[in-house]
This record gives structure tokens, sequence and C-alpha cells, in this order.
């Protein structure tokens, strides 16, 4: 099914609506329909973004999200290692997100460092706790080289339900 993109909606809100956590489980259940128990409950209840669910939908192939956006700041970064740390098979497949484009690539390549620093800077980053303006800086390095390459792509029908009235754009392309 084709869907439509709604670009002010949050990425919590398209796949989950403003219901209850069964609801959420439930919908996390038709999106990612033979993910892993531990894929289910990110899904429904982990902290999500843009660059976390390009990620997911890469290394879970599913279609999720409009754009395969990098992480921009520290917060999305956050939620990117959240959901490696919630969904540990997927971290020998980190390697995979290289193909999106090069930008993916040089932050693959980067990743370590960029935990290393986040961890020295901020050792309770999942708290919420600490500053991290070293990490930051390392992102906006990749972020300056405009290495994000193709930023479409195609939509599962998974966005069509953002709790928002605006109408929706049409003709997102895929890349």
């Amino acid at each position: 099914m084709d869907v439509v993109a709604r670009p002010h909606c949050r990425p919590q809100e398209a796949l989950r609506g403003n219901g209850s956590v069964s609801a959420a489980y439930a919908r996390a259940r038709q999106i990612g329909e033979g993910v892993s128990e531990p894929a289910l409950r990110w899904l429904a209840l982990g902290e999500l973004g843009q660059s976390s669910l390009a990620m997911f939908q890469r290394l879970a192939g599913l279609r999720l999200v409009l754009e395969a956006r990098l992480p921009l700041d520290t917060d999305d970064f956050t939620r990117c290692r959240k959901l490696l740390e919630a969904v540990p098979e997927l971290v020998p497949r980190l390697g995979e997100l290289a193909s999106i484009s090069p930008g993916w690539a040089a932050l693959v390549a980067g990743w370590a460092e960029l935990c290393a620093t986040m961890d020295a800077e901020a050792p309770r980053w999942r708290e919420g706790v600490g500053r991290t303006p070293r990490t930051y800086e390392l992102l906006k390095q990749l972020d300056g080289l405009d290495l994000h390459g193709p930023r479409r792509l195609a939509v599962a029908d998974s966005l069509n339900r953002c709790p928002r009235r605006r109408p929706a754009l049409a003709g997102i392309a895929a890349a």
C-alpha cells in the first residue's frame, strides 16, 4: 500500500497514535510483522526519531520513514544508540547502513568514536543527563560534509495514520 507523508507528524504519533500501551503493541505487531519481540517492544514503546527509524527499517527490512536521515544532533544519536541497546540482534548488522548513502557510511565508520566520545562526556546519557558538545561536533562534521545522499525512501502504510488534520503531501518519490 502507498503512504502519504505527513511531515508535521512526529514518528511516535504516526506509528503509535495517541492510544494505550496495548494499542501501541497492536500497532507495532501490524507494522512489524515477523520481527523479534525486542524489536516490537522498541517499535511500540522505544524512543523513535527519523534517524533511529531509518536504521530500524533498513536493519529489520521494513519501510517506515520518508527519509534515511542521519542523526543531526546528540538527541538523534541517543535514540539510535537506544535502538541498538533495545534490539541487540541489530548490532552485528550495523555495517549494512553504509549502503544507504555516503553519509551513513561515514556514520558507521565513526560509530565507535561517537559512542566513546558520548560515553566519556556524559556517562549517564541514557537518562538524559550530561552535555555532549564534542559528540555534537563530530556529528556536525558528518552533516557538514553534505553526505546525506538520496533523502527520500519509499514509505510504508504505517505513516498514514497521523492524528493531525493537515492534508498530506502527495508525490513522495522513492530514490
